[in-house]
């Protein structure tokens, strides 16, 4: 088990709820598109979020 400081524990906070503001974003603009059946741009974002997530994995 890594031991951490506050501060590093204080960012890795900010960072995943950063993370989750973005991604209930991405959820919203999704579920609009779907519900004005668009299938094609709520592909298109789902796309896009798989992307950004697996991008921030890569990164970490």
């Amino acid at each position: 088990m890594a031991i951490t400081r506050k501060g590093e524990n204080m960012n890795d906070t900010l960072i995943f709820k950063s993370f989750l503001r973005e991604s209930i974003e991405n959820q919203k603009e999704i579920e609009k598109a779907i519900e004005s059946d668009n299938k094609e741009k709520a592909l298109e974002l789902i796309r896009k979020m798989i992307g950004r997530t697996q991008k921030g994995i890569e990164d970490n």
